[in-house]
């Protein structure tokens, strides 16, 4: 609540995730490999990295708070600033994003560690 009474993100649901950042993400990690461990030989900073899944990007937003779409009328999204914050070199944030891509299938699946569920 006092970061969203001192305007530190623009809206209550931004707020919110950055809170969920604060208290959560290890919290989430530490659940997914508790999942997996039994059918998994993954590291615990996969899962923490894994832990950061739908926290990395929002909308992009002009001054006044509108959403910046592209020329085909798509959302632009943006890094969010708790992602950069945590993760505070581009290479780290990169390497959250190759792992989160890789298990949703998307990009180099040759390195995928977990197995589809279907969903």
């Amino acid at each position: 609540m006092e970061d969203f009474s001192k305007g530190e993100y623009p809206t209550r649901n931004d707020t919110d995730h950055a809170e969920f950042i604060r208290n959560y993400v290890t919290d989430i990690g530490n659940a997914l490999q508790q999942c997996g461990q039994s059918s998994y030989s993954i590291s615990n900073t996969y899962y923490q990295r894994l832990a950061w899944g739908g926290l990395t990007h929002w909308h992009k937003k002009d001054d006044s708070g509108e959403v910046i779409e592209d020329t085909s009328g798509n959302p632009v999204y943006e890094e969010t600033p708790w992602f950069k914050a945590e993760l505070p070199t581009s290479s780290e944030r990169d390497e959250v994003l190759n792992i989160i891509f890789t298990e949703q299938g998307i990009g180099n699946t040759e390195n995928q560690k977990g197995t589809d569920a279907d969903c």
